[in-house]
């Protein structure tokens, strides 16, 4: 659901649309252009997106807003 705050409405990001293992090009809102992964290390539905660099603050900002409502956290090991 938080995807869909901030990918294009044209993406189809149901599961039969993108099953795990997943990964394609898709575009944001704004029309930035990413990739995305459909991959987990832990077993829940999960993603990996990937935006050129300069793009990378504007994403997490834009990730963090939109997914206020979900209860969003940061998680990562690095």
């Amino acid at each position: 659901e938080l995807l869909k705050q901030i990918a294009d409405e044209s993406e189809d990001l149901s599961n039969e649309a993108f099953p795990f293992m997943g990964a394609r090009e898709v575009a944001l809102r704004g029309g930035i252009r990413a990739r995305l992964f459909r991959i987990s290390f832990s077993g829940e539905m999960a993603f990996e997106i990937s935006v050129p660099a300069r793009y990378g603050d504007a994403l997490v900002r834009n990730l963090m807003l939109a997914g206020k409502q979900f209860g969003v956290t940061p998680y990562g090991t690095e």
